[in-house]
């Protein structure tokens, strides 16, 4: 991100503290961050990459179920004073 290989502006992973329950399938969730609509429906990346095959790889072994995703819009964000 930070040398402009991709539209991407952050990315993070959180605990999920509710809902909770045996029928809730996971316990984290991952995010990116994009500036528009559009660059989050068709992110792209530079062709010179690199992508970490080895983590994704044990990262895709751990998932029990197909991934599930939502888009959301920031429309506000409130902090205190720096």
């Amino acid at each position: 991100m930070d040398s402009g290989k991709t539209k991407q502006k952050a990315w993070g992973n959180g605990m999920i503290l509710s809902p909770s329950g045996p029928e809730m399938k996971a316990n984290t969730i991952s995010y990116d961050i994009y500036s528009s609509l559009m660059e989050a429906l068709d992110p792209t990346w530079d062709e010179s990459t690199v992508f970490p095959n080895e983590g994704l790889t044990e990262i895709g072994a751990l998932e029990m179920d197909q991934r599930i995703s939502f888009v959301y819009r920031i429309v506000k964000v409130v902090s205190p004073p720096e």
